[in-house]
């Protein structure tokens, strides 16, 4: 498993509580925009797309051949981003 950049943003409210949304295959963290509004109100929304998936601006989207198991691998990624200490489920 080699070491990945994490495509992440983080918006909403500073002091809510913690949102993490990932993307599904074929699309990128954009694909939540229409719920953002909604969930940007109460929550600190973080966004990123899975291992494998960017979107450069190119269509259609790339991805380069990682296992979804992988991406289990990013959540430390993310919570750094995020400045979350730990994901609860």
């Amino acid at each position: 498993m080699s070491a990945v950049q994490v495509d992440a943003v983080v918006t909403g409210h500073e002091d809510g509580p913690v949102v993490v949304l990932c993307n599904s295959l074929g699309s990128t963290y954009k694909m939540w925009d229409a719920q953002l509004a909604a969930l940007e109100e109460r929550f600190r929304v973080v966004r990123y797309d899975i291992r494998g998936a960017r979107n450069a601006g190119l269509s259609p989207i790339h991805f380069d051949p990682y296992d979804l198991c992988e991406s289990k691998a990013d959540h430390p990624h993310v919570r750094t981003i995020a400045e979350v200490e730990k994901f609860s489920q």
